[in-house]
């Protein structure tokens, strides 16, 4: 259904219209808790009479790839779930959208693990899996600016609700923050690689904190 044939329908029967999405979220609840629980496999336990510091030696990029990684799904499970508090209602278009991105979630481990044995010393090349990661992070950004773009911009899956441009605009910037980071880390990583696993971290960090958009839920009748 196109917007000019729901443009002249109230809010409230635009609601009822679409499909729901329940499913989506529970799928999303799923993918992210087995995303989130694969990143601890990757850590090896210390082996038999091992004095602690040696493993904690041995295994610290392991340690510190999945505290990075298991921060940042949160941060994309956050944002993932702040969407459908606007976007009420789905459709085929949205429903592939999603499938996409659960896609390059649950490939969240698979590119952790390699960043991890990439500060093996035996490791002969030590910058494709910063690039790889890097890359991964930019993808999933896009996909989360193409869910926010299309669910938002369609009055049927917002239950007939138009978004202003104001609010629009910064939901843009704040997603346009980790890209930026991850083109900075990938430069780095041809010089400095563990300045460029650093400077992964600050994607996390950043968006811990509220943000404008943050601000806008806490307004009465956000919804």
């Amino acid at each position: 259904m196109s917007e000019p044939e729901i443009a002249g329908q109230e809010p409230s029967a635009l609601s009822g219209l679409g499909l729901s999405t329940n499913r989506v979220e529970a799928l999303a609840d799923g993918i992210f808790a087995v995303a989130m629980t694969l990143l601890v496999l990757d850590v090896r336990p210390p082996l038999v009479q091992q004095p602690p510091d040696a493993w904690f030696f041995s295994q610290w990029p392991r340690l510190f790839a999945y505290a990075l990684s298991f921060m940042l799904l949160g941060v994309y499970w956050v944002s993932h779930h702040a969407h459908f508090q606007y976007i009420k209602r789905s459709n085929r278009t949205l429903l592939w959208i999603n499938i996409v991105f659960f896609l390059f979630i649950s490939l969240i481990p698979f590119s952790t693990s390699w960043l991890a044995d990439s500060f093996d010393p035996a490791v002969s090349s030590r910058v494709t899996a910063p690039i790889f990661y890097g890359l991964h992070l930019i993808v999933i950004a896009a996909l989360i600016a193409l869910h926010w773009w299309y669910g938002s911009s369609h009055p049927l899956l917002t239950g007939g609700k138009t978004l202003d441009r104001h609010f629009n605009r910064s939901v843009y910037r704040r997603i346009a923050i980790a890209p930026v980071i991850c083109l900075v880390a990938i430069a780095l990583s041809f010089v400095l690689p563990l300045a460029s696993l650093i400077c992964y971290t600050l994607i996390p960090i950043i968006y811990i904190f509220p943000g404008h958009v943050d601000l806008h839920w806490t307004r009465p009748n956000h919804r």
